[in-house]
């Protein structure tokens, strides 16, 4: 009976635990569709932003231009130089990541929850007004 009731509870430990996640869909005005997760009790948010297009429409004759556009744009960014905005990324406990691939460029970006406007203000800055 012992190995039968051993085996009982091991089939129901190894059951995964199931968690409802409700995931909004959200429209902005511009006509952006985005998946927003909530989940007050953790501190931080996170984001993932995806572009269509990527290296796959780089001109001929100057394929990589995209991985550089990619790469430079932590280079600074409105006022900042290379440094200021790091430390300012420092300061906000940011973190801010940009890929490409063939067909999209995406950025991924975590902060603390309490530093949400000014770190979107950051990487608002880094997207629309690069310093490259």
């Amino acid at each position: 009976m012992k190995p039968l009731l051993a085996l009982a509870f091991g089939l129901c430990a190894a059951t995964p635990v199931l968690a409802a996640t409700d995931i909004e869909t959200v429209e902005t005005p511009g006509g952006f569709t985005a998946w927003l997760v909530q989940e007050p009790s953790i501190p931080f948010t996170s984001l993932e932003i995806r572009f269509r297009g990527g290296t796959s429409l780089d001109p001929e004759g100057k394929e990589g231009a995209t991985n550089l556009m990619v790469g430079l744009l932590e280079e600074g960014a409105g006022d900042y130089d290379a440094r200021g905005f790091a430390e300012a990324r420092d300061a906000l406990a940011a973190e801010f990541s940009y890929d490409s691939s063939p067909d999209t460029v995406s950025v991924s970006a975590r902060f603390l929850t309490e530093n949400r406007d000014q770190a979107v203000g950051l990487l608002r800055s880094a997207l629309v007004d690069p310093r490259f």
